[in-house]
């Protein structure tokens, strides 16, 4: 990480290796300092990690025709824009530990890479396509309705 220098500051990054692990976890990292009173200090993270409702590789079409359709189908149906994304997109696209892009990442990708990847998926992840043409909910109108709404929070912090 580096020096940093009296009165600066700096965002210090801890990666975990979750994989296969379920419960409470911590992970420790030491800080050291030339400040004589707290020479170093202990960061200490702390996760409660649940067992993934999600497969990696799983189909768009076990994803949209099975358990998963409360959250990935019935409530985005009959929306459009921030509604449809809120129902559809955000229960994985938000900030936090859900390991999908949030909106401030999605934000910032080029239209059509996004309107391509909100309707085709991305290949051996967990990101179906959503167009219906891929066993998915959206048609082509809402689909764009959503990359609209994204690309129109670009200027938003």
């Amino acid at each position: 990480m580096g020096r940093i220098a009296p009165g600066d500051s700096k965002e210090i990054v801890m990666e975990v290796d979750t994989a296969g692990r379920i419960g409470r976890i911590a992970k420790t990292a030491t800080v050291y300092s030339n400040d004589p009173d707290v020479p170093e200090k202990v960061l200490l993270l702390v996760a409660d990690l649940v067992k993934s409702a999600h497969i990696k590789g799983i189909s768009g079409k076990n994803i949209f025709h099975s358990d998963c359709t409360p959250c990935h189908v019935d409530k985005g149906k009959g929306k459009t824009h921030k509604a449809l994304y809120d129902a559809d997109c955000a229960i994985c696209h938000r900030d936090g530990p859900r390991g999908a892009a949030p909106l401030r990442v999605l934000r910032i990708i080029e239209e059509g890479t996004l309107r391509r990847i909100t309707r085709d998926g991305i290949p051996d992840t967990v990101m179906p396509g959503f167009h219906s043409s891929n066993g998915g909910p959206l048609t082509d109108g809402e689909i764009e309705s959503i990359v609209s709404y994204i690309k129109d929070q670009s200027g938003q912090p």
